[in-house]
């Protein structure tokens, strides 16, 4: 695979390896390969597509680009090389621009060189992986441009498609938000469920933070009596579901006098056009679950040329 302009969105390390894992496995449901490896696969493997097989030359070279169809903020590119790389490695893939970029309509984010047949087999592949990460940036993008300037963190969270974990993070990067945990294994979280469970909020937050084994402890509080509960377990950052704007600011206020730092967020149904209203009171971050639950694809597509 070449580079050039594509390397700014490289993705390296366990993210990279997540996103090259996911596309290989998209590409195997497609295709319906049992299993797909870094050697790609073998011609006469590729038994999910056989209208490619039947009507396109086995190995006509061609040149594609991949197409925005709409408005929006390019994310999860680092992903096309290895899916290419498991469908046939005489694939070249240039990207043309970096995660966070704006894009516009007809717009190539990526140039596809190599057989045609090939670049048939990925496409739906690139094409509903990148539409989705494309959608949560620029969805993303929408609340980070509402919230300029207030200093307010648009942040994910875990509510989002399973299996789609590190494409949704890096999207959710790349729109400039901040990514929350990729695993329940990266922080304690006390909800609802291990309230009621533990005995109360109290019991829980103390006890996750007799056991938090360096991880962030967040205690989620739905009024304003379990705020100042888990304030006197000892909790600091606190998450306040669903809360009023009035409930909210009072939220904020009693976690400042806190003799220690407490970082506060925000998280509920709060649209772009809202999302000031909310950072008015005072709050750290805002938690937006609809990020990365259902977010408007940007469609892209393949193009000659």
């Amino acid at each position: 695979m070449s580079g050039g302009p594509g390397a700014r969105g490289a993705a390296d390390g366990p993210i990279g390896d997540a996103l090259a894992d996911l596309a290989r496995a998209a590409l195997a449901e497609d295709v319906g390969a049992a299993l797909l490896d870094a050697e790609g696969l073998g011609e006469d493997e590729l038994l999910g597509d056989p209208t490619a097989v039947a009507v396109l030359p086995e190995s006509a070279p061609i040149r594609l680009a991949l197409a925005a169809q709409a408005d929006g903020v390019a994310a999860g590119l680092a992903l096309l090389a290895p899916l290419y790389a498991a469908v046939d490695r005489a694939v070249t893939v240039t990207t043309h621009l970096a995660d966070g970029d704006r894009v516009l309509p007809g717009e190539p984010v990526a140039t596809l060189e190599g057989p045609v047949r090939a670049l048939a087999t990925g496409a739906r592949s690139a094409r509903d992986l990148l539409a989705h990460a494309f959608g949560i940036a620029s969805l993303t993008r929408r609340y980070v441009d509402a919230l300029e300037g207030t200093g307010v963190v648009v942040r994910g969270t875990r509510a989002g498609l399973p299996g789609l974990a590190a494409l949704q993070r890096v999207a959710v990067e790349a729109g400039g938000g901040s990514a929350q945990r990729m695993s329940a294994t990266d922080a304690f979280v006390v909800e609802r469920s291990h309230i009621d469970l533990a005995g109360g909020i109290g019991p829980a937050t103390l006890q996750a933070l007799t056991d938090q084994r360096q991880r962030p402890v967040v205690v989620e509080v739905d009024d304003l009596d379990e705020l100042d509960a888990a304030l006197a377990a000892g909790a600091r950052e606190v998450r306040c579901l669903g809360l009023v704007v009035d409930d909210l600011a009072e939220a904020v206020t009693r976690c400042r006098r806190w003799p220690q730092p407490v970082l506060v967020e925000a998280a509920g149904v709060v649209t772009p056009t809202s999302a000031p209203d909310v950072a008015a009171t005072g709050v750290d971050a805002l938690a937006v679950p609809g990020l990365t639950q259902a977010p408007p694809p940007v469609p892209l597509d393949l193009v000659v040329g």
